[in-house]
């Protein structure tokens, strides 16, 4: 079983002090929980035994982690009153109970009144990115494809593109395969604030992230299926024994037979990052001028870089699939890489006035439709990173 994330202790916490019944999955998770650390079992000690808490549990007929986070989206710019208590908390068991924080802090909110909070905020919030991209087809034209809504598009070639605002999908010319070398080239286009979902002519599905190219031909050969990338993308690779599948990305090679997987190397970092969710991939790199094969199993992470030979790590893979699903979960991410993400996907400039927080750490679910000062609320909430939003620029202090 792979170790639970803290929003799943807190729902199971939540269910313990509602007296209600663990299935046999939600037993041994606590169980692992609360004998990995004294500190858990001392909290969940505090927490059964509070006065406030049960008092609160007894007017409330719901409580969940849910509930407890559109509470503090609502409140985003405040700080609870009852800071101290949150501290004392902070202080048994630090990130693994951020939920419960959320939840403690929600009850808190909802009778005390606001005072500053750890976001200084534009007078609007920073909505989030959405469905957007440019289509560049094979004779140069340019299609904005969120701008286009339900069409039918023909290439020089007889290739069918179907168009939505949020997708686009390749349909092979009569069923066939393209002769070597003689099909079309597209390039899609996905700009910051950007997602867009695609379905390539063999039927694989690609979720597109903000700041990322994919070029691809519009019907595959009938040796191989390429595709170079740049940025981030998630695919479900259609199986075909007969043409393997090659995601090529800064002097790696991805090659699958049907799989699902996320590849993430954007254009100003110098390395590739490929997370197997199901099925198995082999990856050939001359990243670092040496030519290396490895082979990865659900659920294992290569980082392959220019100074460094092929990384090999054991993650939750749906960590990093996430994104296509409507969030950001970072499991104990240092804060630099946490807000290279929402720079892209909410289009603000970072500026570190203090360099150290940086390398400061978190671990939560954000949603990725939120306003950005929810999310920067919650990282202040549990750290001493203090952010400053303004024209578009997020400081942090």
């Amino acid at each position: 079983m792979k170790n639970s994330t803290p929003f799943e202790v807190a729902d199971i916490v939540a269910k313990l002090l509602k007296g209600q019944t663990l299935n046999d999955d939600e037993e041994k998770r606590f169980n692992d929980w609360i004998s990995s650390d004294q500190a858990n079992e001392l909290l969940f000690e505090q927490l059964k035994n509070s006065a406030e808490f049960d008092a609160y549990l007894a007017k409330t007929e719901k409580i969940n982690v849910e509930q407890a986070l559109n509470s503090v989206y609502s409140r985003s710019a405040n700080k609870p009153s009852g800071k101290r208590v949150v501290m004392r908390w902070v202080a048994y068991a630090a990130a693994i109970v951020l939920p419960l924080l959320l939840v403690w802090s929600a009850y808190n909110w909802s009778n005390k009144a606001p005072i500053e909070g750890g976001v200084a905020l534009e007078q609007s919030g920073i909505q989030p990115g959405g469905s957007k991209a440019v289509l560049y087809l094979a004779n140069g034209n340019q299609i904005e494809l969120d701008m286009v809504g339900n069409q039918v598009i023909e290439e020089d070639d007889g290739t069918l593109i179907e168009t939505t605002n949020q997708e686009i999908k390749y349909n092979e010319a009569g069923g066939q395969t393209a002769a070597q070398g003689s099909s079309l080239k597209n390039t899609i286009f996905i700009p910051r604030k950007g997602e867009f979902t695609l379905t390539l002519a063999d039927g694989t599905k690609v979720w597109l992230n903000s700041e990322t190219t994919l070029e691809y031909p519009t019907q595959f050969g009938a040796d191989k299926r390429e595709v170079n990338l740049t940025g981030e993308a998630f695919f479900e690779v259609t199986k075909d024994a007969a043409r393997p599948f090659i995601v090529n990305v800064k002097g790696v090679a991805v090659k699958v037979l049907g799989t699902s997987f996320n590849v993430q190397a954007y254009g100003k970092e110098n390395t590739v990052t490929t997370t197997l969710v199901t099925g198995k991939v082999m990856l050939e790199s001359q990243l670092n001028k040496a030519h290396q094969e490895v082979i990865l199993q659900p659920g294992m992470q290569s980082i392959i870089s220019e100074q460094e030979k092929i990384v090999i790590n054991q993650v939750d893979p749906l960590l990093y699939a996430a994104w296509k699903d409507g969030e950001f979960r970072f499991e104990n991410k240092p804060l630099e890489e946490i807000l290279e993400s929402l720079q892209r996907w909410y289009d603000v400039e970072i500026v570190y006035e203090n360099q150290a927080m940086k390398t400061k750490r978190f671990t939560g679910d954000l949603k990725r439709y939120a306003e950005i000062n929810t999310h920067l609320d919650m990282i202040s909430l549990t750290t001493n990173v203090q952010f400053e939003i303004k024209n578009h620029i997020v400081y942090v202090r």
